[in-house]
């Protein structure tokens, strides 16, 4: 025969005619099995599945399934299994957008630490006397570009720049 849907949808339409009994032996299945297919649950509905799209925009995707299943549950009296929110999570790609811990480097000694000679004079008197260095930390989505320029001290003009993935 053919799948738990069809067999229900027929049991369904001829139950007013003959017994679940009868309708249960016809499609070789016990009523128990029956009984426990009409009890189960229908799939998701649009309105969970709505309601865990708005906890996640709501949280900018700051949420994961665990969150969004206790805010489902705490906020809006939804009861879902947690594997059920984080399929719906998929579906709709509305997983947490999980941000890299940035390394926090421990060094086992000093820093080398240049001598300052500029003595915070930064103008020059004339071209190419002193030349400065910044890095900008561009930041693009999960991404991180550095901007590394330097800078001529007569004319804050930029001598020469480069944008690199690494420092």
């Amino acid at each position: 025969m053919g799948g738990k849907e069809e067999i229900m949808k027929m049991i369904n339409e001829w139950q007013s005619i003959f017994t679940i009994a009868e309708l249960c032996s016809i499609f070789n299945i016990s009523r128990a099995t029956y009984y426990r297919w009409k009890k189960q649950k229908k799939t998701v509905t649009n309105h969970e599945e709505k309601t865990v799209i708005e906890i996640c925009q709501h949280h900018k995707y700051r949420y994961g399934y665990r969150r969004v299943t206790a805010c489902l549950r705490d906020q809006f009296n939804i009861v879902m299994n947690y594997k059920k929110v984080l399929r719906i999570m998929r579906k709709y790609n509305v997983l947490s957008r999980v941000r890299k811990k940035k390394k926090i480097f421990v060094l086992g000694h000093e820093p080398v630490v240049a001598k300052n000679r500029i003595q915070r004079r930064f103008k020059a008197t004339k071209p190419n006397e002193k030349w400065f260095t910044d890095i900008t930390y561009l930041m693009f989505g999960n991404k991180t570009l550095y901007f590394s320029s330097i800078i001529d001290g007569f004319n804050n003009e930029i001598v020469s720049y480069k944008i690199a993935e690494t420092q």
